[in-house]
């Protein structure tokens, strides 16, 4: 933004007649385009209405801009404002195309800063603890050392090992349970891995044993 307002200043161009982004109150980003002539009320404005001359997207590594960002619109005073609904991704650039009608096109880009590091997670153990667990174990517990964000596909990521160290095929019953912290991974073995006379324990036979 510092960029943007110093080229306005330099070009004789007042920094409230340039699109730009900035950050709310809460500190989340929006951007700022000048109303104009635009016939917008004050409040609310329908997406429908603004996105046309206010568009806000994502750019690709080939500095093309994406769909269309989700969000809402809003005229303040003398400015039209889009806020996103979600926030802006860090490490990510964006760029804001404001076309209004019988009047000049411009834009604004803002990338935004890379999220500081931070420590990655890690398992801090798996239940049960024991050397020798019964063969019939229905269930395991994994809990990590921070919230994790699931998906079906930790399912490929998870096994257990023959005695040769074979990954054993079709083990987990596919629910996919956490604990409220989202700290504990809730683990079970298919039941029809168990129980016998099931069929699938007759044609694949026992997880453990």
């Amino acid at each position: 933004m510092l960029s943007l307002l110093l080229a306005g200043t330099l070009l004789g161009v007042d920094p409230a007649e340039l699109v730009r982004f900035r950050k709310d109150a809460a500190g989340a980003y929006e951007v700022v385009a000048p109303l104009g002539s635009l016939p917008f009320a004050v409040g609310a404005v329908p997406n429908e209405r603004a996105e046309p001359v206010l568009r806000v997207g994502l750019l690709d590594a080939q500095e093309k801009l994406g769909p269309a960002l989700f969000g809402s619109y809003a005229r303040v005073g003398e400015h039209l404002i889009f806020r996103p609904r979600f926030p802006l991704e860090p490490g990510k650039t964006y760029r804001a195309e404001f076309t209004p009608p019988k009047a000049e096109a411009r834009t604004a880009r803002l990338q935004v800063p890379a999220a500081a590091p931070t420590k990655p997670p890690r398992v801090v153990r798996v239940y049960p603890t024991a050397d020798v667990v019964p063969a019939n174990l229905l269930k395991f517990l994994i809990v990590f050392s921070q919230p994790m964000r699931g998906g079906k596909d930790l399912f490929t990521h998870i096994e257990i090992l023959n005695k040769h160290g074979v990954p054993i095929e079709n083990v987990w019953f596919v629910e996919e349970i956490w604990d409220e912290t989202d700290c504990i991974l809730i683990l079970y073995i298919h039941p029809g891995r168990i129980k016998w006379g099931v069929g699938l324990r007759e044609t694949l036979g026992p997880v453990l044993v």
